[in-house]
């Protein structure tokens, strides 16, 4: 008991950590294919 109440706060803030560096690469690659789409067309 005690060790999954200690531990459950560390797990969702993997998961946390990890969804974050996921939203950001997704941010990034967006971000990256906008640029390269709008220098290249212009």
């Amino acid at each position: 008991m005690v060790q999954t109440t200690l531990l459950k706060p560390i797990i969702d803030n993997e998961n946390r950590i990890e969804m974050r560096k996921t939203t950001i690469i997704m941010i990034a690659i967006a971000l990256a294919v906008f640029a390269y789409t709008h220098f290249t067309g212009a």
